[in-house]
């Protein structure tokens, strides 16, 4: 009712939620829209949603402010920018070499693509023996905080259920927080385990996820990040 007596300051939604609210809803007016923003622009092209995007910006207004923000710069969204924008702009956020960065860096521009303090490690192992050596490492800093990332939501359930179980025989201590997160949770249950894991302090956890953490949320004072599965799409190690 407050949405067809005075409409709205700030609308969000997918692509093709908010063409069905353009086609059915007559409130839904988009002739006054100041801002217009695409976040994960790439991701948006990923899953087929170009043709969405170029018909929503056919029907919103020449004069506004058009914002695309992606972590990895593709082709695609450049592309994008070039046929939706206006004078676009890009505006990079890099960290600067300073002559012994650990990173990988742009020979042109001087910058590295991930910070200088990261550091990459490495094991080299039989696929049978990644649970044994995931256990120990997990025991060994079991008082600090870990995000594993997983291929699968089942493969998430697994681990957070053996840690639980570990937990229960001392094999860890009973203080240290395990946390499954993956996309087929209710958005409820995943926000209340994110905020259980952010809370963490000085007890030690471990949050076993799918790539639906790599983007999207802040996760401050993490120590270890381990992948256990790679990433099916090489630009999403930038994103974990």
């Amino acid at each position: 009712m407050e949405f067809k007596t005075n409409g709205g300051k700030i609308a969000i939604g997918t692509p093709g939620r908010i063409i069905d609210m353009k086609n059915k809803c007559v409130e839904f007016n988009l002739k006054k829209l100041e801002v217009f923003i695409l976040d994960e622009a790439d991701t948006l092209l990923d899953m087929g949603f170009k043709d969405a995007i170029n018909q929503i910006f056919s029907f919103l207004p020449k004069q506004r402010r058009t914002g695309l923000f992606s972590a990895t710069q593709t082709t695609e969204t450049q592309e994008l920018a070039r046929a939706g924008l206006r004078n676009p702009v890009s505006i990079s956020v890099r960290v600067q070499h300073n002559g012994d960065s650990a990173g990988a860096v742009n020979r042109i521009t001087g910058t590295v693509a991930t910070p200088s303090t990261l550091t990459n490690m490495f094991a080299v192992c039989e696929y049978d023996n990644r649970p044994e050596l995931l256990v120990a490492f997990i025991q060994n800093h079991s008082s600090e905080k870990i995000i594993v990332f997983c291929a699968t939501c089942a493969c998430v359930e697994y681990y957070s259920l053996l840690f639980e179980r570990f937990k229960q025989h001392a094999l860890v201590a009973k203080k240290f927080t395990v946390v499954g997160f993956h996309g087929k949770m209710v958005p409820k249950k995943r926000k209340a385990l994110y905020q259980r894991f952010v809370a963490v302090e000085s007890t030690g956890a471990v949050m076993f996820c799918t790539d639906v953490a790599a983007r999207g949320i802040d996760i401050p004072d993490v120590d270890y990040i381990v992948q256990l599965a790679a990433p099916k799409d090489p630009d999403f190690f930038v994103h974990r």
